[in-house]
């Protein structure tokens, strides 16, 4: 999104250069403040969309705000950059075969073990021992990223405004 910020030169270009900085540092600062609320909203989603719990809430906690700085400003920021994530994220985003497609992974489930309707019973990969199992049903899509950008662009035009409005 582009900002039109309406500068006028009154007195020296030292003034001039330093209401321009000002304008920047503000819009910056404003940038950092909303990835921020983007990385909550992002994690809240995949908190509140968990199906099986208890969660272990990694790939909540690994989402986080970025910026890339470019000639002294700010040109990109962003959240939750793909090589932080856990190996998973696409799965439980779009959905499908867990990774490795099924196939058998040894381990064993803590406590006494699975019981039909139950919760809160986790597998263990352990390559050393136990009975193991095969992962055969259908991951559903959380589509968290799809949710967070349709939130991204109602509120950030509102935020953007407001803030600019505030703007000394």
């Amino acid at each position: 999104m582009a900002y039109k910020i309406k500068v006028t030169k009154r007195g020296s270009m030292k003034n001039w250069a330093k209401q321009i900085r000002k304008n920047i540092d503000y819009v910056e600062k404003g940038q950092e403040i909303f990835s921020k609320r983007t990385v909550d909203y992002m994690s809240r989603v995949i908190r509140d969309n968990t199906k099986r719990k208890p969660s272990t809430g990694r790939l909540a906690k690994s989402i986080k705000s970025y910026v890339d700085w470019g000639g002294g400003m700010i040109t990109v920021f962003g959240i939750g950059k793909t090589s932080d994530l856990p190996s998973y994220w696409a799965a439980v985003n779009y959905g499908g075969i867990i990774p490795g497609g099924g196939k058998f992974v040894r381990g064993s489930f803590d406590g006494e073990g699975p019981v039909a309707g139950g919760d809160g019973v986790r597998f263990g990969k352990d390559n050393r021992r136990g009975a193991g199992m095969r992962a055969k049903h259908f991951i559903r899509p959380m589509n968290y990223i799809e949710k967070t950008q349709a939130w991204f662009n109602m509120e950030w035009p509102k935020y953007s405004r407001n803030r600019m409005s505030k703007r000394k």
